[in-house]
């Protein structure tokens, strides 16, 4: 009853979820803002002004004004195989986060991002010689999350870097439900799995920004990079077995209990290299990363391997002047992506290929606060060898706020 196998992963879903919940830390989430999503997520080398950058803070150094930026999920995916189609809808907190400039040459960021979440409810039935008929339920639910600080230095005029500390924390809770015929007449054991996680991690990043053409239109180079390294993280478990009624009631209490078991699991590496072309009115960017999952002590990283993404992406705005009517200062953004996939179940890596799309809304004149809207309609997975595939379209929308707060007028 402790963890499926390859050989049980022929599994019913017996409600919505996100199926692939069940490993690691849990179906992963986006580490970026709506601005960005809507551009496949390109971090390594955006460098959009007043944007937060979640993966490259040297980023930062382009932020003249005081930005909050907010944002929340909704998605909406579609599970099939050969004998299942099942709908699954969520929303989701995806990040609260502000940053402001602290001198010329310096600008720091706080914020919380959503790093995962685990959310699935799975059936396993089969006959056994000795038991009978019997079922394995496995249900789970949790969440993770990131609290990050990041700073931006610009130390020459076409060079910045930047460093991040994180910590990540929450629950992950993990229940297995078994019932057989030679189990007494509707009885059902029960193994809870209560697991809370703290840890801290760290990533440092550069970007490389000369201007290839000054003036009225300028065009600007960005070369950005960054790292993540490994991390430990603490797990704290707390386990214990009952049984219960035909109605879900503990009958007799606790059978067995292990409390306060601190084990150490690991976050991956991350590496990521980018290249874009900007101008004043348009960006256009390629991303790859590399997330060295295949590296990762975890529940179930039997079945993880490293994780490659590709990503082109690019914006345009038709003006960016304010006095502009309304519809000329709207920003249109699209790209597509890919991932390897980190996980590798029944001999199948569980791919993902996606295009995203979005638009930034002006909120003012005065300042450039804008609506930011992100689409993002992609297929993971596979039917090969008894799996599912999951169809998704995720939407994000993101408000992010612009104003002169904590920062030093001049008066003449």
């Amino acid at each position: 009853m402790n963890n499926l196998s390859a050989q049980d992963l022929d599994l019913t879903i017996d409600r919505p979820t996100y199926l692939y919940s069940y490993f690691t830390p849990g179906h992963l989430q986006d580490l970026t803002t709506a601005s960005a999503r809507g551009m496949a997520s390109l971090s390594a080398a955006n460098r959009l002004p007043n944007t937060l950058n979640f993966y490259n803070p040297a980023a930062l150094t382009n932020m003249s004004l005081t930005t909050f930026d907010s944002g929340f999920d909704f998605n909406r995916s579609s599970f099939s195989n050969n004998a299942q189609n099942i709908r699954s809808t969520d929303a989701n907190i995806a990040y609260l986060s502000m940053g402001f400039p602290v001198a010329k040459f310096w600008t720091t960021s706080v914020g919380l991002n959503s790093y995962s979440r685990v959310n699935y409810d799975l059936l396993d039935t089969q006959e056994n010689a000795s038991l009978g008929n019997q079922s394995l339920e496995y249900l789970g639910e949790g969440q993770l999350y990131r609290i990050y600080w990041g700073n931006g230095f610009k130390i020459l005029p076409s060079l910045s870097v930047g460093v991040q500390g994180m910590y990540h924390f929450g629950h992950i809770n993990k229940t297995v439900n078994f019932a057989a015929d030679s189990l007494a007449t509707g009885y059902t054991v029960r193994k809870n799995d209560y697991s809370n996680y703290n840890g801290f991690s760290g990533l440092a990043s550069f970007q490389w920004h000369p201007l290839l053409r000054k003036g009225d239109k300028p065009l600007m180079l960005i070369v950005g990079s960054f790292v993540e390294w490994e991390s430990s993280i603490k797990r704290k478990n707390r386990t214990y077995w009952n049984r219960l009624d035909a109605y879900g009631n503990e009958i007799d209490g606790n059978l067995f209990l292990e409390e306060n078991i601190t084990t150490d699991v690991s976050l991956p590496s991350v590496y990521g290299v980018g290249f874009s072309l900007a101008t004043n009115n348009w960006l256009l960017g390629i991303e790859a990363q590399m997330h060295q999952w295949g590296d990762v002590s975890w529940d179930n990283s039997s079945f993880t391997q490293n994780d490659t993404r590709i990503a082109l992406g690019g914006m345009f705005v038709p003006s960016t002047e304010s006095t502009r009517p309304w519809l000329q200062r709207v920003s249109y953004r699209m790209g597509l992506y890919y991932h390897s996939g980190y996980l590798n179940i029944n001999e199948q890596a569980i791919q993902r290929l996606g295009l995203t799309f979005g638009f930034g809304l002006p909120l003012s004149r005065k300042m450039p606060s804008t609506l930011n809207l992100s689409f993002d309609l992609g297929q993971k997975g596979t039917t090969e060898n008894s799996l599912y595939q999951e169809n998704y379209f995720f939407t994000t929308i993101g408000i992010n706020l612009n104003d002169k707060w904590f920062i030093k007028r001049k008066f003449d």
